[in-house]
């Protein structure tokens, strides 16, 4: 649902930059269109992290785990997922207090461009976005624990078989 958000998001901002291309060859350009398309951007990357992370969609650098064994593969994938479950909350909670902040904070917005915007409705956005790739990274260290608690029994049972033969 979040990545069809997005794709929609894009959709809308590629039509409002089309519009404001014909509106300024009329000399009456959209006002505050940078802005909104900043917004947007926001949602778009943020709502659609735990959609990458479920899609396992991330880039990734695989110099180190194409040179090792399954096992060592199955257990630094668990690792990092542990490590970026870790900051990802400690970034959730940090973007989080931000938010309530802006909330609070009636000058929280942008200045110095032709339509002032509030903030905290982008920062909400990101906490929220935050907080589902959050969810998601723990379901991974969950599933990879299993994964290689599963695995780790195949390999003991398949060495207690092979020296039966």
């Amino acid at each position: 649902m979040l990545a069809e958000l997005g794709g929609l998001l894009i959709s809308i901002m590629v039509i409002l930059f089309l519009l404001n291309i014909i509106l300024r060859m009329i000399g009456k350009p959209l006002q505050g269109l940078l802005q909104i398309a900043v917004f947007s951007m926001v949602f778009v990357i943020y709502l659609g992290l735990a959609y990458t992370e479920k899609t396992d969609q991330h880039v990734r650098i695989e110099v180190i785990t194409t040179r090792v064994s399954l096992t060592t593969k199955k257990i630094l994938r668990f690792l990092s997922h542990i490590i970026e479950a870790s900051v990802v909350g400690i970034c959730t909670y940090a973007v989080y207090r931000d938010a309530v902040r802006a909330l609070y904070h009636k000058k929280a917005t942008i200045t110095g461009t032709v339509i002032p915007m509030r903030l905290w409705p982008v920062k909400s956005v990101i906490v929220v976005g935050l907080f589902m790739y959050l969810l998601q990274l723990i379901v991974c260290v969950k599933e990879d624990y299993k994964d290689l608690k599963i695995f780790n029994d195949v390999v003991e049972l398949s060495d207690a078989n092979f020296g039966k033969d």
